[in-house]
């Protein structure tokens, strides 16, 4: 009826650490612990449903592990509870703050002043320590040079967990779109 509140549904991004077989398949699931005990369970029970390409050293699959980005919605149902869908993001090396998306680069002082903007691609290599560096910057629109520096000192600050094969980090190439 009319008089009843109405349920909204809640979005919210959450991320999981995924051991995963030579076969691809999850073993292991290691949601965010921010996020209550019943959310958890039910992403890892449908994570563990998904499968995935495996690692590979030459033409062989191996062990690995990964962070799984997800989209999720939260619905409330009439009796109280909760309906959850979870969606598939992306994976990749994990933000080593938590963090669900990298923090945005700072806005060059000059290309304020000059009113430019920018639509960059960004590459980058995340270390076996963590650390990124800049493979490449592409110019999708802008000039790069009012943006150049900026950017790379943007990436000297990131910090991951690196992506892992048979329990040893690896390095693993990023491609992050600045706009």
């Amino acid at each position: 009826s009319s008089a009843e509140p109405v349920q909204k549904p809640i979005h919210f991004r959450a991320h999981a650490r995924v051991a995963l077989d030579a076969q691809g398949v999850p073993q292991q699931v290691d949601v965010d612990p921010k996020l209550p005990a019943v959310i958890r369970d039910v992403i890892a029970q449908r994570v563990t449903q998904w499968r995935f390409e495996p690692a590979r050293v030459g033409d062989q699959p191996r062990a690995g592990a990964t962070t799984v980005f997800l989209d999720a919605c939260a619905v409330p149902s009439a009796n109280g509870d909760m309906r959850l869908a979870v969606d598939y993001g992306w994976n990749g090396p994990g933000y080593a703050d938590g963090r669900y998306f990298h923090p945005a680069p700072r806005y060059p002082v000059d290309a304020a002043k000059r009113g430019a903007e920018g639509d960059f691609r960004v590459v980058l290599q995340v270390g076996a320590d963590g650390r990124a560096t800049v493979e490449n910057i592409e110019a999708r629109k802008g000039q790069l040079r009012l943006f150049d520096q900026a950017l790379r000192t943007w990436v000297a600050t990131l910090r991951y967990v690196p992506e892992e094969i048979e329990g040893a980090p690896v390095v693993t190439r990023v491609a992050i779109p600045v706009d």
